[in-house]
Order: C-alpha cells, then structure tokens, then sequence
C-alpha cells in the first residue's frame, strides 16, 4: 500500500521506499481522493518507471475486496532477480539503516473491527511516516518504518 499523498516525498527521501515499489507485485495506491487527476498521474508514471509490471489498484480508505489482492500467487523470484541479483545473497540484503521494522502477533482472536480501526487511527495519523504495512490471514500485522518515528 502506498499513500499517493506522500509517496513522491517518501521516493525522494527514502532508498527503501523505492525498493519496496521497485519488489512490489501488487500495490495499493492509497489515497487517491486526496489528489487531483494530474498528481495521481505523475505518481503512478513515478511508480511504472520504477516498476512496470506491478499490478496497481488506485484506492480510498484501502477499499478494496480482500480477494483482489490475497492468494493471487503474484511473486516472481525469476523478476526479482532480474532486479536485484544479489536477492538470496544474505550479504547482500539489507535495509537503510533508517528503517526499522515491528512485527505484531496475538495468539488470541482479534475483534477485527477494532484492529482495523486502531490500524486505520494510525495510518490516518501517521501514515506519512510508514513505508509499509502488511498483513495476513493470521491476523498479523507489520508495519515498517523510518527509525526517527
């Protein structure tokens, strides 16, 4: 998921959200009523430049039916590579020093309801500052972001 409101700034100050763009299989063009015709296609040129395969849904409030995006098989290892060579390498991949990544997990059911809000608060709040966010089917969640939050 990408915020169209901030993802130029975000590509401008930040080598890890341009490789987030640049590995992404699917993104999620948040956002997009916050920006007028013209922004939303300067950002997404931005993002096909960057990415040219990338399937790119463009989104309000991350409205999207959960089946558009989950269980489509979209990784490309062979894509990757092409890429970035050094991909498997474990020398190789590494993340900005700038970055630093929390991984939530709660071995008891979540009110999904409440999480999404609580998720949604904070991306409202500060979504500018979250390079990623991600989820799955176990109800965890995973957010990345730059170290000075």
């Amino acid at each position: 998921m990408a915020d169209t409101k901030h993802l130029a700034a975000r590509l401008d100050d930040s080598h890890e959200a341009a490789e987030q763009i640049a590995f992404a299989d699917t993104i999620l063009l948040n956002k997009v009523d916050l920006v007028d015709a013209s922004e939303l296609a300067r950002v997404e040129a931005r993002i096909r430049a960057i990415n040219p395969t990338a399937i790119i849904h463009h989104t309000e409030r991350c409205a999207l039916p959960i089946l558009d995006i989950l269980d489509k098989r979209a990784f490309d290892l062979d894509r990757i590579l092409a890429v970035e060579p050094a991909f498997l390498s474990e020398d190789d991949h590494q993340h900005d020093e700038a970055v630093t990544s929390v991984a939530l997990r709660e071995a008891r059911p979540l009110d999904p309801v409440k999480f999404d809000q609580r998720i949604m608060g904070l991306l409202r709040t500060r979504g500018q500052d979250i390079l990623r966010s991600k989820g799955n089917y176990d109800d965890r969640m995973t957010t990345t972001t730059p170290r000075s939050v």
